[in-house]
């Protein structure tokens, strides 16, 4: 599930993760989807796996959205 920061893509994922889920602020350089994954469960207290979950359907969701946009 590790995604490195090496698009302007990947940064607009993180602000839309950021527009779901505001404990996680896009300007902390978050680099990988394991990143996020922890931030998620420190933050809102779910679980590790409830997190995995959550930035999988924020994955399918921004895939959706470059589909529609492209």
């Amino acid at each position: 599930m590790d995604t490195p920061l090496t698009s302007k893509k990947w940064r607009q994922f993180v602000e839309d993760v950021h527009l779901r889920w505001p404990l996680l602020d896009p300007g902390d350089n978050i680099k990988t989807t394991n990143e996020i994954v922890d931030r998620l469960s420190r933050s809102s207290g779910l679980s590790r796996s409830r997190s995995q979950r959550e930035v999988k359907e924020m994955i399918e969701l921004f895939k959706e959205k470059l589909r529609r946009a492209a």
